[in-house]
């Protein structure tokens, strides 16, 4: 479609169901918190190696040469972001505290990344990689009479007086209406289109030749109830959008979880316990074929006399030590269509300037938001838009600058 369009996100979507008022200050007044610039984002860093890993054009190569690649491409990531921060940082270079973390999560990361490789064998048997970061925008119509929705709100009114098409209208729209342009806005300008706009980690192909969208998050801790994501629209979404864009029978997603660590070989006893020359403490990060096959190779008499027995028997049982759990998660045409509404209804609220604007305050919501000072200030009366004006840099969301090839999550 027109590049020109009113762009919705989901992080905008969820932003405006959380509370209105910290959304109208992020997404209609560009009010954003200042961020210090990181040596390292991991996220980012960890999908480009993930990408790697899923590339079709390799994926029959030989699985330990991709996982390499992959580990290198994390660590090319990793350093292109160290080398902007010490560009941009007053000091210029990491301070000892910071350069250990940085040392300790880039270690961090080529574990996670090839303890994933390791798994794909198994757990992606029968599924091939389609494409990996995959953008889609997708027209968000009325569901019953597939009409285009469209905003003409002051910010697309500006983009579209100052587009190619808008330009070649000037003179003309000048001569007719004077200094009454409002007038051609508000009667006679249809406004832009209104998109629903994103990315997906990966498109996969069963065997069967039906696809699935893959999400992967890593995660301190994993989720203890996942019927959530029965109801979870983002992903939903997503399938959603690239049926509409790709036409292609999209049966559900992958919610892939990756623990922030990986199995390690056990600690070594300072002294011999139990007859045991490994520690078998359960805190210590390791599975079962990591730990047995260490100890097999440096304590085989102790295993084989039934020492580990206990240790390695709770390894395998459902309360062992777990890096990753997925949850593939099915999608009917019908679930799909209530997608589409609910996209279509969130829009005519986000495209309304007549929108009601109102706090939502919770005990959660409330004590992590970025906006707190802010809005206590406006409850109370005081000068908000100084503080928002002193705290806060004002630009618009990444997609509404000039590049928007920016993978910032607003």
């Amino acid at each position: 479609m027109n590049e020109l369009f009113h762009e919705i996100h989901t992080s905008e979507r969820k932003a405006w169901r959380g509370c209105r008022r910290r959304a109208s200050w992020r997404y209609r007044d560009w009010y954003q918190p200042k961020k210090p610039i990181k040596p390292l984002e991991f996220g980012i860093a960890y999908h480009a190696g993930m990408e790697v890993l899923y590339n079709p054009d390799t994926w029959g190569w030989a699985r330990d040469i991709v996982r390499e690649l992959a580990v290198q491409r994390f660590l090319d990531v990793c350093e292109e972001q160290r080398a902007t921060y010490e560009l941009e940082s007053p000091q210029g270079y990491l301070d000892d505290e910071s350069a250990k973390d940085y040392a300790e999560r880039v270690e961090l990361g080529k574990g996670m990344i090839r303890y994933y490789a390791s798994l794909i064998p198994e757990m992606d048997r029968g599924l091939t990689p389609v494409k990996v970061e995959i953008s889609f925008t997708v027209p968000v119509t009325d569901p019953v009479t597939n009409v285009q929705l469209r905003c003409k709100c002051d910010v697309c009114w500006k983009r579209w007086r100052t587009s190619e098409e808008g330009i070649l209208h000037h003179d003309g729209l000048q001569v007719q209406f004077d200094d009454r342009l409002d007038d051609y806005k508000e009667v006679f300008w249809q406004g832009l289109p209104v998109a629903y706009k994103g990315r997906i980690d990966c498109l996969m192909r069963d065997e069967y030749g039906d696809y699935w969208v893959y999400d992967w998050k890593t995660c301190a801790r994993f989720m203890q109830d996942d019927s959530w994501l029965y109801l979870d629209d983002q992903i939903a979404s997503y399938c959603w959008a690239l049926i509409q864009v790709l036409g292609l029978p999209i049966r559900g997603f992958i919610y892939h979880e990756q623990y922030k660590g990986y199995p390690m070989a056990p600690n070594e006893n300072k002294t011999t316990r139990k007859g045991c020359k490994f520690s078998v403490s359960k805190a210590q990060p390791t599975d079962y074929p990591t730990y047995y096959k260490h100890v097999e190779q440096h304590d085989a008499n102790a295993l084989a006399s039934g020492c580990y027995d206990d240790f390695l028997e709770w390894l395998q049982s459902d309360e062992g030590a777990v890096f990753h759990k997925r949850h593939k998660i099915g999608k009917t045409l019908e679930e799909l269509n209530n997608v589409h509404e609910n996209i279509y209804l969130e829009a005519l609220d986000l495209t309304d300037p007549n929108l009601k604007i109102y706090p939502n305050p919770s005990m959660f919501g409330c004590n992590w938001c970025a906006y707190k000072q802010p809005c206590m200030g406006k409850q109370r009366g005081e000068d908000y838009v100084y503080t928002l004006d002193t705290l806060f840099t004002r630009e618009p969301p990444y997609y509404l600058k000039p590049s928007t090839d920016s993978r910032g999550n607003l």
